[in-house]
């Protein structure tokens, strides 16, 4: 019983996640093109297309499910207090390797560009890589957790 409860839980964790994705997908993509804009300075644009019809990405989606998932059972382990330091960690991490990823793919974006005027460079909103950078702020927001759960593992096996 106990095992039916527990995948039942994880279940409605992995569902919730996906939700939850589907509906913040299309303000993520608006975040990402804005940290773009702004930490290259004006030297990147965006066209704006008349109509664009967006579908939620099933990778976005599904590895957000995953993350969720993964980190539930991770901080399922923890006391409140380490859990809300991890939480806030995981969110600065986030937030960081986001922007990061962003400074980092709009300057080569500006550097490869061969016909830009006056370095800038107005790109299509299927030029930048959402998924990406998605990915990479969710695995820098779980490593801290990930430490410490081999630190954890490590420990009581060699006890």
């Amino acid at each position: 019983m106990k095992n039916t409860k527990t995948v039942l839980i994880f279940l409605f964790v992995f569902l919730a996640a996906c939700f939850l994705a589907v509906q913040f997908e299309d303000s993520y993509h608006e975040l990402i093109r804005y940290l773009y804009v702004t930490l290259s300075s004006g030297t990147i644009s965006f066209h704006h297309p008349g109509k664009q019809f967006s579908f939620p990405d099933v990778f976005f989606v599904g590895f957000f499910g995953v993350f969720a998932t993964v980190t539930y059972y991770l901080l399922s382990k923890l006391k409140a207090e380490a859990i809300v330091i991890h939480l806030f960690v995981s969110l600065i991490l986030f937030a960081a390797f986001t922007a990061w990823g962003c400074k980092w793919d709009g300057f080569m974006k500006v550097m490869v560009c061969t016909a830009c005027n006056d370095g800038k460079r107005a790109l299509y909103y299927n030029d930048v890589n959402y998924n990406k950078q998605f990915v990479t702020g969710l695995i820098a927001a779980l490593l801290p957790l990930l430490i410490v759960e081999y630190k954890r593992r490590r420990k009581k096996t060699t006890l």
